[in-house]
């Protein structure tokens, strides 16, 4: 059994200057929360395709300075985090006999995940899946269509 949440639900998407305002921001990750002011954003997308914020990708130079030549580059201040929110149904009888997954396939390069502001995990590569049991957060919803919220911290 298996759902498509990008295909089947509509996804809110607030961007945040970086990580540390978008904690503050800790009210996202509440169920029922009012995301209607938030854009409607496509999954899976890409928030740099979508204008969000400028590519930080070249094929053309290595946008570091080479002196020092080893010297690894500097994390700059402003690191674009932005924060994902869907509603979604779960069938009764997936939470009978079964542990109920939540996959991202392709998350990057951080994501933390809440359901009904149950936090249920956290992930960090480049673009892979990540796998989250959400059964005991859908256990304890106090809803029939509780509330995702994933926020995705993007490194410049």
């Amino acid at each position: 059994w298996v759902r498509d949440l990008g295909a089947e639900c509509t996804w809110r998407f607030r961007m945040f200057p970086e990580p540390a305002v978008a904690q503050a921001a800790r009210d996202f990750k509440a169920q029922g929360f009012d995301d209607s002011a938030w854009d409607v954003t496509l999954v899976p997308s890409n928030w740099q395709m979508q204008g969000y914020v400028p590519p930080c990708y070249t094929n053309v130079l290595f946008p570091f300075t080479s002196v020092p030549l080893l010297m690894a580059p500097s994390v700059p201040k402003a690191n674009p985090t932005a924060v994902y929110r869907t509603r979604f149904e779960v069938p009764p009888e997936w939470l009978r006999q079964r542990r109920v997954r939540l996959v991202l396939h392709a998350v990057g390069p951080a994501a933390m995940v809440w359901v009904d502001g149950a936090y249920v995990g956290y992930s960090q590569d480049s673009f892979t899946a990540a796998e989250f049991d959400i059964t005991d957060a859908l256990l304890s919803a106090d809803s029939a269509a509780p509330d995702a919220a994933l926020l995705q911290e993007h490194v410049l």
